[in-house]
């Protein structure tokens, strides 16, 4: 990666049956995204430009107030770049506030203007 990973976010979501489930692993810098899909089984990567690229973000929800987490806590971040690349990014109980730091720092800071 060009520059420096300042912070790394670990997806997760809980199955019908409530247990808690990995999915993709996400590295962040001042202007790339990279995503390893599936990383518990797979080697698949992908890196995108994100530096004043996002256009289109979308936050849901449920039992969830920000600085205050609960077990049924979920959070879904999802956004777009003008690139054509973008995320969709889950989270569950305290992990919830881990993404919302993420969605703070890179992705609503990264609003093309």
């Amino acid at each position: 990666m060009p520059n420096e990973i300042t912070d790394i976010f670990v997806e997760d979501y809980l199955d019908g049956n409530g247990s808690r489930n990995y999915q993709n692993l996400w590295f962040f810098s001042e202007k790339y995204i990279m995503e390893s899909k599936s990383f518990i089984s797979t080697d698949d990567f992908d890196i995108t430009p994100i530096k004043s690229k996002i256009e289109y973000v979308r936050v849901r929800k449920q039992y969830y107030d920000i600085g205050h987490t609960t077990e049924k806590s979920r959070l879904n971040l999802e956004f777009g770049m003008d690139t054509k690349a973008g995320g969709d990014v889950k989270a569950s109980k305290e992990n919830c506030e881990y993404l919302w730091k993420i969605a703070t720092k890179y992705v609503y800071h990264n609003l093309k203007k």
